[in-house]
């Protein structure tokens, strides 16, 4: 088991059982009935007298405290047997009676909360039944209580069906190729998966499942030198002389020939048909 990253602020209590006694399988939500900051939650779950924790709190800010590890149970509930098997979170009302209304930032961090708790600990969706069949489950279910009051009762349905969403956005990874230049970097490409991650964060898509793969494009194929062969049209280089190193009439150098036979290094070229004289290949280029 583990804590949450999405924690900002952490104060543990001494009211718990260490370490819980069930696979964590549940979540439990309650209210503060009251609107506490995840500090001054911690500080009154950190009274032995209190008798009385949970294992996280979210503030009408939408910050999240942890004040009892998730291995350990939480005194939560009224429910023992529900409190092994839950994770449970106090939330606190910017209302009071008879609503006890929630802040919107609290409730969308409750519902990122449920998500990271559930894929944490391999629950595959969270069930809300109605009843304590379920693996969403609230305090009045275990002892007589309003909470987690009739705002947060409302949303129950919708909280998990946001976390059951995202718990099948999870499932599938999107891979997105990122194609760069041969003389592009790294850096670069870091600054792409960053844009992509924005892109995933928008369509409430969890960021930790884009991932990059970095295709450099190859460089163009050099293409290989045209060799000269039978039939090839060709002029000779300045000053050169014939195979056998005779000099050659000024005006060869300005004519193109026709290689008409090859031997190793040893060319024959003609003009217009007629044989003009045997050179050294390496004497001839390409015109």
């Amino acid at each position: 088991m583990s804590r949450s990253k999405l924690i900002d602020y952490v104060k543990i209590s001494p009211n718990s059982n260490n370490p819980r006694n069930h696979k964590i399988d549940k979540i439990t939500i309650h209210h503060m009935a009251g609107n506490l900051s995840v500090e001054s939650c911690g500080a009154d779950f950190a009274k032995t007298s209190r008798q009385a924790s949970s294992n996280y709190g979210i503030g009408t800010d939408g910050r999240i405290g942890l004040y009892v590890e998730e291995e350990n149970r939480a005194w939560t509930s009224s429910s023992p047997e529900n409190d092994h098997r839950a994770v449970t979170i106090e939330v606190a009302n910017d209302g009071g009676a008879p609503d006890w209304h929630v802040s919107d930032k609290a409730l969308a961090s409750l519902i990122n909360l449920c998500v990271d708790i559930c894929k944490r600990n391999g629950i595959a969706c969270l069930n809300f039944t109605g009843d304590a069949t379920g693996n969403l489950t609230m305090h009045k279910w275990f002892a007589a209580t309003l909470c987690p009051g009739p705002y947060l009762e409302s949303k129950f349905q919708y909280i998990a069906e946001e976390v059951n969403k995202r718990l099948a956005q999870k499932e599938t990874k999107k891979q997105y190729s990122v194609r760069l230049g041969p003389y592009d970097s790294r850096e670069k490409a870091e600054q792409v998966l960053s844009v992509l991650k924005a892109i995933a964060a928008i369509g409430s898509i969890d960021e930790t499942a884009v991932e990059i793969a970095v295709t450099p494009e190859k460089e163009p194929a050099k293409e290989e030198p045209k060799k000269i062969t039978v039939g090839s049209s060709v002029k000779v280089k300045k000053g050169a002389k014939t195979y056998e190193g005779k000099t050659l009439a000024s005006f060869v150098y300005d004519r193109v020939h026709k290689v008409h036979q090859l031997e190793g290094d040893r060319a024959v070229i003609t003009y217009s048909g007629t044989v003009v004289a045997a050179v050294r290949l390496a004497d001839l280029y390409l015109e």
